[in-house]
């Protein structure tokens, strides 16, 4: 998470363009240092960035800032787009004698340290996180809440009396997140179902494979009483969510913004790997993959791989979803996100 220091010190270097928050950021190319940044209230890219600080290297956001990782964990940097400031991290040590061939733990790091403080739980592979009144709350693919209050010298790690159903949590098409509510003392879980690849039909003999979401759950988590409530209504609360960046806002405080909306973008890793398979190998004869047309229901051959195509504004109160912005999008480790 951005510092307060942080976010000051790149308000104070001048620079040429701002974005208007949020916007979407993504690469159109595979391996490129070309950004795009997509508004949503104008419906267009507002801007094309020349980022070589960003190629090359995975990348996060928050607070309008991009944390970039080299590949081989070698460097770690902040960086700022709009005032091109960087600031240089401590390395990330790399998690040492893991069982499991892909695994999700949280760390973190403050401006007074010297290296990261790695949080060590009995959790399962992290889904998603957020920072809110002082402390780290994260959500594992169980719907299994974590707290850990990180102000001082040592975190304190708990877990909150609470968990989400297991017919709910136990479906591989979902995916878990977790943001701050405009209640204070709650926050939001939120369930995206579809955002994985699954078969079109199970009993066929063709593997054909299709992605794209279709609705979504919404818990409001009471963190005084470790209860929850499934809710319909965000009020004039508007969601963005995304890869390693998903926020919420006053849709009143943003031009163009509908309230009780959720405004998602193409999380669907499979997509952004198939267009480098399709690069490198020929495709095995019957088996293609398509894509859920949000707009109409209908599904339409995926051609060329690559992701960008499940982007769109979900209204939780009639669970309709119109489509919003379709980006070709063929980073294979950074899929569109979204800058606050």
């Amino acid at each position: 998470m951005a510092s307060t220091s942080w976010r000051a010190a790149a308000s104070e270097k001048k620079d040429d363009f701002k974005f208007k928050s949020p916007c979407l950021l993504f690469a159109p190319e595979k391996d490129t240092n070309l950004c795009n940044f997509f508004s949503f209230q104008t419906e267009t890219v507002a801007r094309q960035l020349t980022s070589p600080e960003l190629q090359g290297k995975k990348y996060l956001s928050s607070k309008g800032w991009i944390l970039t990782i080299t590949q081989d964990w070698s460097s770690t940097t902040l960086f700022h787009p709009c005032s091109r400031l960087q600031i240089q991290l401590p390395k990330v040590t790399m998690i040492q004698d893991w069982d499991d061939d892909y695994v999700r733990k949280l760390a973190y790091y403050k401006s007074s340290d010297e290296a990261w403080t790695r949080i060590d739980t009995w959790y399962g592979a992290v889904s998603d996180f957020t920072f809110y009144n002082g402390k780290l709350y994260a959500i594992d693919y169980l719907g299994r809440i974590m707290s850990c209050d990180i102000e001082g010298d040592n975190p304190t790690i708990g877990q909150l009396g609470t968990t989400l159903p297991g017919e709910l949590v136990h479906n591989i098409l979902e995916k878990l997140y977790i943001v701050e509510s405009s209640e204070s003392d709650t926050l939001l879980v939120i369930s995206q179902e579809g955002v994985q690849v699954r078969p079109i039909d199970e009993e066929a003999e063709e593997e054909r494979y299709t992605y794209g979401t279709y609705a979504f759950q919404v818990f409001k988590v009471y963190l005084s009483t470790n209860t929850w409530i499934e809710i319909k209504d965000l009020g004039n609360r508007a969601v963005f969510l995304g890869h390693n960046s998903s926020f919420s806002f006053e849709a009143s405080d943003i031009s163009g913004c509908k309230s009780n909306c959720i405004y998602f973008t193409d999380d669907c890793q499979e997509s952004y790997s198939s267009h480098e398979e399709q690069e490198g190998e020929e495709q095995e004869e019957g088996e293609d993959f398509r894509i859920y047309d949000v707009r109409d229901g209908t599904i339409v051959l995926h051609e060329g791989g690559g992701g960008g195509k499940d982007i769109g504004i979900y209204d939780i109160r009639d669970g309709t979803i119109v489509s919003h912005f379709k980006c070709d999008s063929y980073h294979p480790i950074n899929p569109p996100m979204w800058l606050e």
